[in-house]
């Protein structure tokens, strides 16, 4: 190893000795499979240098979330506020000696920066020899495989082409008596925002739908979905009047965006008042730069918002204002075609962006891999600072887009988490849709036969030997489906059969309408398949445990595929998703001027969503405060009747046929789909 420019300087002290610090190894990355060391960077290579301080008490939020939280709770609905959290687990101390450190390390002290929430601690203009130094470590250049992400049939695009050829390191140390102190240290050489891994919508088209036959609606729910069907089958018979204190968001990622002419259509054909939603719209709060685009038009950029909106707005009546979270900027210009020419998505921003603006404590853990990072010196990029707790949560927030799991490291999907946490804290209920390709990841990727997770040189990027891959054979969990601390929706679909042998419908669930009788939910099989197994990542919650525990029991052993036991998915008991389920087939949609049919959990996300939003309005209404954190709610044995049981059904992928709807919790649609009676009656004696 080359000796740090730092390290030295450190040791010559006007004739004085220091005692070093014993260091320990804070992180001993491995190279992944088809990566090979090149050569040593220029030591005067410049690297971003954060060192993310570890947050304390993060061992006690499941206690307080489950405070607030849980239905036998004595603190039940008593959330906290936002100063309140920030104060609980903001890591004082290791501000402090993080940086005595690094200036007793020789960086002088106008060099080191400390992150707006006091989240992370940096040194400006770091070289590679300093980093070197300072956490004794050794760089390289790696090269790359060629040709390994080029879109299908090999696998989805990655940021493993923008790794190539750049300086990283396997293993780096901290000082002993700090590392309880840092979470992990990022420094990495500015990224290509070209290579930039983006989440994925969950919504797919298939075809127009015939207006005529939609008129007849409750006729023809089996080929149409449209709001008075969703309305005849959970019941949903609710008129709010607690608007003003309520609120419900929807979070899309620029250039997606909603078209005020599709929602007039929509609104004037189907809209429980009569058509008097034409010309309403969201309130729109722009993140990072983000806008409404209208330059760029069709189902790819339009389809996922209007669906999103055209919903979200209807389930909860043009009563209840709803609230667009537009997020990112977008870049236009050659980046934009290049981007399109490689397959890569457009998005410009991330959740991690998306979840500043709601927390000012969580600011400045962009990671450049994942996240988008501000200003944006990107032509027609958002040059302004980055937006941090600018943004009031709502009450309820629904998200229609996932990453997998295997696409992010481990670290980065924990910060995370805990924050999605946080949110439940404060009383807010986080929702996100499954995925659409059963137990594959998006884009249908399933892991390969090695199933070993490696990570690179703290750049946050975390890769499988072999890569994703469309002809693995291990199925892939979603994120953030996977985090114990959002609810995870997955999607049913109505059928016009009678009830099937053995199923808990009737005994679970009261018929919602004389309309709903004339139809069946099944789990979906028509375009998509619900998402939902098994985490690689996230250990099983407590809420859960009974029920997720009851179904490993009873019918774990017949989804091995011949293949030993936790082979194609982890059995080992971790956290099981989706929590619960809603119609995701068959939407009649306006995009563009036409009305299209449209598949996904992008669907049944914003339906629940304004689900518990009618629910929050009714306790609100009644002196409560918003249901908030739901899944101990929901897997609670009080809530059984709350729910229409889904035994019919799977989600295959990856060769198999997935899993199957059972009696009870399933990990195809979780508890099941809504009784919106049943829920609300639960909900408002609590």
């Amino acid at each position: 190893m080359r000796i740090g420019i730092v390290a030295a300087a450190a040791l010559l002290v006007a004739g004085t000795a220091l005692a070093s610090p014993a260091y320990v190894v804070h992180e001993n990355l491995k190279q992944p499979s088809g990566y090979q060391k090149s050569h040593q960077p220029d030591p005067e290579t410049k690297l971003s240098l954060r060192i993310y301080l570890a947050q304390t008490n993060l061992h006690l939020l499941p206690t307080w979330l489950m405070n607030v939280s849980h239905p036998d709770s004595p603190y039940y609905g008593k959330h906290w506020e936002p100063q309140q959290v920030a104060d609980a687990f903001h890591n004082g101390e290791g501000l402090d000696e993080v940086r005595k450190w690094l200036v007793a390390s020789g960086f002088d002290a106008s060099r080191v920066v400390v992150g707006r929430n006091a989240g992370w601690v940096g040194v400006k203009d770091t070289t590679v020899s300093e980093v070197e130094g300072l956490l004794k470590c050794e760089y390289w250049v790696y090269n790359g495989p060629e040709g390994q992400h080029t879109g299908k049939p090999e696998s989805r695009p990655s940021i493993t082409e923008t790794l190539k050829n750049q300086a990283a390191m396997t293993q780096y140390s901290v000082p002993a008596d700090l590392a309880d102190h840092i979470d992990f240290v990022l420094n990495t050489p500015p990224p290509q925002r070209k290579g930039k891994i983006e989440p994925v919508s969950t919504v797919k088209e298939a075809g127009q739908a015939n207006i005529t036959q939609i008129l007849k609606q409750l006729d023809d729910c089996t080929a149409h979905t449209t709001p008075v069907c969703l309305r005849s089958l959970y019941g949903i018979i609710y008129e709010p009047s607690a608007v003003e204190k309520n609120s419900y968001g929807i979070v899309e990622y620029t250039p997606q965006a909603f078209v005020q002419s599709d929602l007039d259509d929509f609104f004037g054909n189907f809209s429980g008042d009569g058509g008097f939603y034409r010309g309403l719209s969201p309130i729109v709060v722009g993140i990072d730069g983000g806008f409404v685009q209208t330059d760029s038009r069709s189902f790819d950029y339009n389809g996922e918002s209007n669906l999103d909106l055209q919903y979200g707005m209807e389930m909860v009546s043009s009563k209840q204002p709803v609230t667009l979270y537009q997020v990112g900027d977008i870049q236009i210009g050659e980046d934009v075609s290049i981007l399109r020419n490689r397959g890569l998505t457009m998005i410009g921003a991330s959740f991690n962006n998306f979840l500043d603006a709601l927390d000012a404590s969580f600011c400045g853990g962009e990671d450049p891999y994942y996240d988008a990072i501000y200003p944006d010196p990107t032509t027609g990029g958002y040059m302004g600072p980055p937006d941090c707790g600018t943004s009031k949560p709502a009450n309820v927030i629904s998200t229609s887009y996932s990453y997998n799991e295997a696409e992010l490291s481990a670290k980065y999907m924990e910060r995370q988490c805990w924050e999605y946490g946080k949110l439940g804290l404060m009383g807010v209920t986080v929702l996100y849709s499954s995925g659409d390709s059963g137990v594959a990841g998006n884009s249908d990727l399933c892991l390969d036969d090695h199933g070993e997770i490696l990570e690179l040189c703290r750049i946050s990027l975390r890769l499988q030997i072999g890569f994703e891959t469309y002809r693995g054979q291990r199925f892939n969990p979603s994120f953030p489906s996977s985090c114990p601390w959002v609810t995870s929706v997955g999607a049913t679909m109505v059928t016009s059969h009678p009830p099937y042998p053995n199923s808990q419908e009737s005994s679970n669930a009261t018929t919602p309408s004389p309309d709903a009788a004339r139809y069946v939910e099944q789990a979906c099989e028509k375009i998509i398949y619900s998402g939902g197994g098994f985490s690689n990542v996230f250990p099983m919650p407590s809420y859960q445990s009974t029920l997720v525990n009851d179904y490993l029991k009873a019918y774990a052993s017949t989804v091995q595929y011949g293949s030993a036991p936790g082979y194609r998915w982890n059995n080992t008991g971790t956290r099981a998703f989706p929590d619960i389920s809603a119609n995701g087939a068959n939407y009649v949609v306006a995009v563009n001027g036409k009305f299209s049919l449209v598949y996904g959990t992008s669907a049944s996300a914003p339906v629940v969503g304004g689900i518990f939003t009618l629910i929050n309005d009714a306790r609100i209404a009644n002196g409560k405060t918003p249901v908030g954190f739901v899944n101990p709610s929901l897997y609670h044995p009080s809530f059984k009747k709350a729910f229409h049981d889904i035994t019919v059904g799977g989600n295959p992928g990856c060769g198999t046929g997935g899993f199957r709807a059972v009696p009870g919790w399933d990990p195809v649609t979780g508890m099941g789909t809504p009784n919106f009676a049943a829920m609300m009656d639960r909900w408002a004696n609590m």
